[in-house]
């Protein structure tokens, strides 16, 4: 997008910004992915895809700070913008220690307003570069990831786990759902591989997405193209893309545009609720016994 800055949001992320930021911590709107593998894993060339990923789309890797003019979009650079993947062997001692951290990085999310650039992510997280809505992948998608995995849908997920690790995975998985996103400081995702003890040919993914950058209609091509890049990287090669991906910030632009436009006095809507609301009887005042009374100021 070669869009000029800043880029406001649409009306429904304005909504999604202020709930997030009014919210007091909770982790509403989060919408989460889960793909669970059968077979050989290449975890490099599945880190590179979601790298790919967040190129591909820019709201994936797009903060939103609050300005002097209230909130925005500030898409980062493809090349700096941090990608929060971990991987995670699922073990009481390692899922206490992701639960710690996921505690530790939720605790600034009613951090004060700040118009400076986007702070950067914190410093145990840098190094990462190595409710409610849920949309369920398709199991032909996920299967595309690599011919020689077997996706489980969604509903099956843990029948077949040892219990004590299907307990480990519930927990894991509710832990980073439950874990709030700082929108005005960290990307809108967060993809978590749990590599399951004692089988090391079985994984999870979750893809933890606020839903100011995801919704029902994204997951298809979401799932198109972890699954293109992914297939590429797995080959050693870049993913070759059908075709450019339209991105939300232009849309934004345009609809603010075309927002701007009908506020015009010239615009058609002006002048259609001009021509309505002219010549409209005058109100009467209520008497004086109805009139509201307002508690003097104080201070």
């Amino acid at each position: 997008t070669s869009a000029p800055t800043p880029i406001p949001l649409s009306p429904a992320q304005a909504r999604l910004w202020t709930i997030n930021y009014l919210g007091d911590g909770r982790p509403d709107y989060i919408s989460a992915l889960l793909f669970t593998f059968e077979g050989p894993l290449d975890t490099d060339a599945l880190q590179a895809a979601l790298t790919d990923l967040t190129t591909r789309h820019e709201v994936l890797r797009t903060v939103f700070p609050y300005s002097e003019t209230g909130p925005e979009q500030r898409i980062l650079p493809a090349d700096t913008a941090p990608l929060d993947f971990r991987t995670t062997t699922l073990n009481a001692t390692t899922l206490n220690k992701e639960a710690a951290l996921n505690a530790a990085q939720g605790s600034d999310l009613a951090a004060p307003l700040c118009s400076d650039l986007a702070a950067p992510l914190d410093s145990d997280r840098a190094p990462a570069l190595d409710p409610d809505l849920t949309a369920a992948p398709e199991a032909n998608q996920t299967a595309a990831l690599n011919p020689d995995l077997t996706a489980a849908p969604d509903a099956n997920l843990t029948e077949s786990l040892d219990p004590d690790l299907t307990a480990a995975l519930t927990a894991a998985i509710s832990t980073e759902l439950a874990t709030p996103f700082n929108l005005q400081h960290h990307l809108p995702l967060r993809a978590r591989l749990y590599l399951h003890d004692h089988d090391a040919k079985r994984h999870t993914l979750l893809l933890a997405i606020h839903h100011i950058a995801f919704d029902g209609h994204s997951a298809a091509p979401l799932h198109r193209d972890l699954a293109t890049a992914y297939t590429a990287r797995a080959a050693g090669q870049s993913p070759t893309w059908p075709a450019s991906a339209p991105q939300y910030a232009d849309y934004t632009l345009t609809r603010h545009h075309h927002t701007a436009d009908e506020v015009h006095p010239d615009s058609p809507a002006a002048r259609y609720w001009t021509q309505e609301l002219t010549d409209l009887p005058t109100p009467l005042p209520l008497p004086r016994t109805h009139r509201p009374s307002h508690p003097a100021r104080t201070g």
